[in-house]
């Protein structure tokens, strides 16, 4: 039985930056059906398959054994895929939502922590769920999105429970939607010409990579039943749901 290891620290920028030139000649080689939508935080994407790689590493020999066929390819070079993709993000995003309006932005930080405030009121009253609660520790534009979408989503699945309970009402969570919405635009339009291709191939590369080992894991983990907490899916507590194929 492989060994659970705990997940590595944080990787540094330039390890990133090497990988990123390690794998950047794959992106051109994918066709333009392989592509995926972005529909979630790359950054946090690349986190989940950078903290379960040591442990899907670990599980190599069992692959070998149970699945003779099985190409190694993906699970070897899991770890430069999202360490690249890492990089593509943080290259192409600007660290604290630089030339986002602050009429935009200040609302959106103040509303969040507003939400924050009263989600984690209710979390102690064991009213939602705190494990549910996104985080918000990050302030690029995309993360302070990400959290209201995740904040909006979370208090209006527990509505009917919750209505009577905060001072916060519809209207805060649809303003939090359409923040969200608004920074995620601004934010678009911040993007220089291509970069929106290179984000989307090494997103694209990094879901269809982690996909392939998910499938090895859940075969040779089905007795076990813990491929779920081995190589949980990147889409876990997002918004966006399951990956979509460009038109």
């Amino acid at each position: 039985m492989a060994k659970i290891i705990p997940p590595r620290a944080p990787v540094s920028p330039e390890e990133a930056r090497l990988a990123y030139e390690r794998i950047e000649p794959r992106y051109e080689l994918l066709r333009e059906d392989q592509l995926i939508a972005v529909n979630l935080d790359i950054t946090k994407a690349a986190g989940i398959a950078l903290a379960a790689e040591p442990n899907l590493r670990a599980l190599r020999g069992d692959i070998v054994r149970q699945i003779p066929r099985y190409d190694l390819e993906p699970l070897d070079s899991l770890r430069d895929v999202a360490l690249a993709a890492w990089h593509v993000d943080a290259a192409l995003s600007p660290p604290v939502a630089e030339n986002v309006p602050r009429i935009l932005f200040e609302p959106a930080i103040a509303l969040r922590r507003a939400l924050l405030v009263q989600a984690r009121a209710l979390a102690d009253r064991g009213l939602i769920e705190l494990e549910r609660l996104p985080a918000a520790r990050r302030w690029r534009t995309v993360d302070v999105a990400e959290t209201l979408f995740g904040l909006a989503a979370l208090l209006r699945s527990a509505w009917a429970e919750i209505h009577d309970k905060t001072p916060l009402a519809e209207e805060d969570l649809e303003r939090a939607k359409r923040l969200g919405e608004e920074l995620l635009a601004a934010h678009r339009r911040l993007e220089t010409p291509g970069s929106g291709k290179l984000r989307a191939r090494a997103f694209s590369l990094l879901v269809s990579t982690y996909d392939q080992i998910r499938r090895a894991v859940t075969y040779v983990r089905w007795d076990e039943g813990d491929a779920g907490r081995l190589a949980p899916s990147l889409y876990t507590g997002s918004r966006g749901g399951r990956p979509n194929r460009r038109a």
